[in-house]
């Protein structure tokens, strides 16, 4: 047998840690009383001796009758990255559940669970599931009150919300539906990833023109400077007005310089599906400003190439 093996074998054995768990917790023990309370030799005691002094407990005492040790507190940081490794791991214990160490491990597991519970692995993927398998059903339900003119009831942070749905677009980039208020007509962007619950509700026809709603984006995104005036040249006519879904291009216009070039521009946020956009109107399209987003799209290229490659 070798040493790892051996090893394993002794970390499964009960009264291992049946005895490692009582000078822990007793940190004294009268060693003449100890070995028979435990059924083990003088002899075999010497051993665990050896083992409390090699991970790092402090021998305060050690002689033919008494054995006291200090054990001190270890400390330790990581990133959260790494803390959410180490959670990725605890699914894997339930195969180590006959061990006689597990009960107390997976104890003290816990408590860091509760005490880092705002950095929580299963809770965080368990969000993620709910969203991506409800992302088409919400969107659908949105859209079905938009196309009959109807309300919409949501949940969002257990708090209670009914208003008219206009549009479903990226602000800031986030997914938000752009919704007014069935109570003051006021108008709100409500994240859809914080959507709770949703059901249609009853006809309402909104008081708001499509200028009001579009006015609404334009403040939302000049209080968060969060658009750009994209501005882009072409040899060719190119289809310059088929906006990515959920994207809102805002003030758009074409016209032509004296060489015949058709220059285009419109208010953006920048994103990787507008940077999808720009590359699917194809060849003989040229980034005229702003020259932030020529570079974020020159990258955007040439990851798209790694990829392909």
């Amino acid at each position: 047998m070798n040493r790892e093996e051996d090893a394993a074998t002794k970390l499964m054995d009960p009264q291992f840690w049946q005895v490692v768990q009582t000078i822990f917790k007793q940190r004294r023990v009268h060693i003449p009383e100890f070995c028979e309370q435990m059924e083990i030799s003088q002899g075999t005691f010497e051993g665990y001796k050896l083992f409390f002094r090699n991970i790092g407990v402090k021998v305060i005492k050690d002689t033919v009758k008494v054995f006291e040790v200090e054990i001190p507190e270890i400390e330790f940081s990581m990133s959260l990255y790494h803390w959410v490794l180490f959670q990725a791991h605890f699914p894997f214990l339930t195969y180590a559940q006959d061990a006689p160490f597990y009960n107390e491990f997976t104890s003290a597991l816990a408590g860091l669970e509760n005490k880092f519970e705002q950095s929580d692995l299963f809770s965080a993927i368990r969000l993620f599931e709910n969203y991506k398998h409800s992302f088409e059903e919400i969107t659908s339900t949105i859209y079905q009150g938009i196309d009959q003119k109807r309300s919409i009831e949501l949940k969002v942070r257990n708090s209670s919300y009914e208003g008219v749905c206009h549009k479903i677009l990226y602000l800031e980039n986030d997914l938000v539906v752009i919704t007014e208020s069935v109570e003051d007509g006021s108008l709100s962007t409500i994240p859809l990833s914080s959507i709770e619950d949703y059901k249609l509700g009853d006809s309402h026809k909104s008081c708001l023109h499509g200028q009001d709603v579009e006015d609404f984006i334009k403040g939302v995104r000049e209080i968060a400077e969060s658009d750009i005036r994209l501005i882009l040249k072409s040899g060719i006519p190119k289809d310059f007005y088929s906006v990515p879904d959920h994207h809102y291009f805002g003030s758009p216009c074409l016209i032509t310089n004296p060489k015949g070039e058709f220059i285009w521009a419109a208010s953006v946020e920048v994103h990787d599906d507008v940077f999808e956009w720009v590359s699917e109107l194809g060849e003989g399209v040229e980034v005229l400003e702003p020259l932030s987003f020529k570079k974020q799209y020159l990258n955007y290229c040439e990851k798209k190439l790694k990829k392909i490659a």
